[in-house]
Order: C-alpha cells, then structure tokens, then sequence
C-alpha cells in the first residue's frame, strides 16, 4: 500500500508473479500513473474505484487474477486509457457505460467473467477502439447498433454470451474488422448482407444462433475470409457460388440448417486451402455423384462432410 506514496510513479509492472491478496486502494493517488500490469498473479479483492484518480492512466492489465466485485464506474474519468484488460478474472454486475467517455480506448478486453446485462450503447462512442472482448460472460440484450461507428475496430468477439435480437446492419461500416464471433448467443434474423463490406474480414463465426433467412451472395466480397461458420441455425436458401471467389477460406461450416438446392460443387472446387468442408443437416441440400467426386479429388486433403447425393 505504501507504493500510493510514490507520486510521481508513472509505471508499476508486478506481472507474472505469485502476489496475491488485494489492490491497494492506495495506488489510486498516483496520479502520474500510466501503466500499470498486475496480471497473471493470485490477486483477490475488487478493482479498486480509485483508479478514477488516476487522469494519465493508459493501460490497465488486471488479467487472469482472481479479482471479483464489479468493474468500477469510476474508470470512465480516465480519459488517457487506451488498454484495460480485465479478463480471467471473477468480475461481476455490468460493463459500465462511463467507459464510453474514454476516447482513447483502442481495446477493451472483459472475456472469461461473470458479467451480466446489457452491453452499453456508449461503447459507439469509442472511435479509437480496435478490440472488443467480451466473451464467455453472461450478457443479455441486443448487440448494439453503435459498435457500427467505431471505423477502426478490427475484432468483435461477443461469444458465448445469452444476446438476443438481430445482428445490426451498421457492424457492415467497420471497414476494418478482421474478426467477427457472434456464435452461441440467442442472435435471430438475418445474416446481414452489409458484412460483404467488411474486405478484411478473416473470421466470421456465427453458428448455434437461430439464424435464419438466406445467406449473403455478398459474402463472396469477403476476399480475405479463412473462416466461415453458420452452422447450427436455421438458414434457409442454398449455398452461394459466390463463396467460390473466398479463396482464403480453410474452413466452411454450414452444417444443420435448412439449406436446400445443389451444393455449387464447381465453385467450390476452387478453394484449394480448404481443410474442413460441412453440409450435413440440411435435408434439403443435395450434391450430385459427380460434383462429389469432383470435390474430392479437387480438395483431397480436405475433410469434406456432404450432403445425399443425387443422381446426374
């Protein structure tokens, strides 16, 4: 506690270490603090309110502790952050809307909690934020339509939390998004077309969602797409030809749906880095003898799950 002393500390990395017990409160009157990196330790206790103070605080890094309590309002007065990594912890109560004042936060990693309610419109606010973790909570609520102005957000990874509702058009703005994982959540309507946008978009996992409606010919726009997953929903329609121009793509799981016409074997033949390759599920799909014959020598290397075959 004593280190809260230490006015004119502007760096306190103790990461890595076996420390344990609480976060002295007492830190918080260092108000030259900049960095300060405690994870990886045995702490406990809650994250101190008094962080607040500290104005010219840039990354806060509590990760994989122990700490537990809610993620203190207060944070929301550093105007300076721009990392505050707080998961793996046991963290409680709601992402704080106060964090939408902090202007500067280019990422905000929350995943591995126990936190609850809805993800905060003001995080729309944060136009510097390029990472967006909040995974493996238990967050409620719709996604909201605000992430769509953060212009330089390049992964938003929501997974395996209870969010509802549609997923919003705008995320189509985020011109640099790379990583998009919306899987396991109760998401319904469409998979939104505007994700053609998204020309750097590596990963896009949405499946055990309740999906539905067609997918995307303008997903065939993804030029940089290495993995795609809409499995487990209940899409509808048949397989774009369009996907045939993904030629990054190593893994394509659209396995358990309602998904129905002839698989475009052709099209798909020319995805040479493709490894796993899934259409099981989906009654109504068909592939003939021949297309899979052909996508078998096409990709043979390749794990290929297809659906009946069919005479022709």
């Amino acid at each position: 506690a004593s280190l809260g002393k230490c006015a004119k500390l502007k760096e306190l990395i103790l990461w890595g270490n076996q420390l344990n017990g609480p976060i002295p409160d007492e830190l918080g009157q260092c108000g030259e603090l900049e960095e300060l990196e405690l994870e990886d330790n045995q702490l406990t206790g809650g994250v101190p309110a008094g962080f607040g103070k500290c104005t010219k605080l840039k990354r806060l890094v509590l990760y994989k502790n122990q700490l537990e309590g809610p993620i203190p309002d207060e944070l929301g007065q550093c105007g300076e952050l721009e990392a505050l990594e707080l998961n793996e912890n046991k963290l409680t109560g709601g992402v704080p809307a106060g964090l939408g004042k902090c202007a500067k936060l280019k990422e905000l990693i929350l995943w591995g909690n126990q936190l609850i309610g809805p993800i905060p419109d003001e995080l729309g606010q944060c136009s510097e934020l390029e990472a967006l973790e909040l995974n493996e909570n238990k967050l409620t609520g719709c996604v909201p339509m605000s992430l769509g102005m953060c212009a330089k957000l390049q992964r938003l990874l929501l997974y395996t939390n209870q969010l509802s509702g549609s997923i919003p058009n705008e995320l189509g703005q985020c011109g640099e998004l790379e990583e998009l994982e919306l899987n396991e959540n109760k998401l319904t309507g469409g998979v939104p077309a505007s994700l053609g946008k998204c020309t750097k978009l590596q990963t896009l996992k949405l499946h055990a969602n309740q999906l539905n409606g067609p997918i995307p010919d303008e997903l065939g726009q993804c030029g940089e797409l290495e993995a795609l997953e809409l499995n487990l929903n209940q899409l509808t329609g048949g397989v774009p030809a369009s996907l045939g121009k993904c030629t990054k793509l190593t893994e394509l799981r659209m396995s358990n749906n309602q998904l129905e016409g002839a698989v475009p074997f052709a099209e798909l033949a020319a995805l040479a880095d493709l490894t796993f390759l899934g259409f099981e599920g989906n009654e109504g799909l068909t592939i003939t003898a021949h297309g899979a014959q052909e996508l078998k020598k096409a990709l043979p290397d390749a794990e290929l799950v297809l659906p009946k075959e069919v005479a022709g």
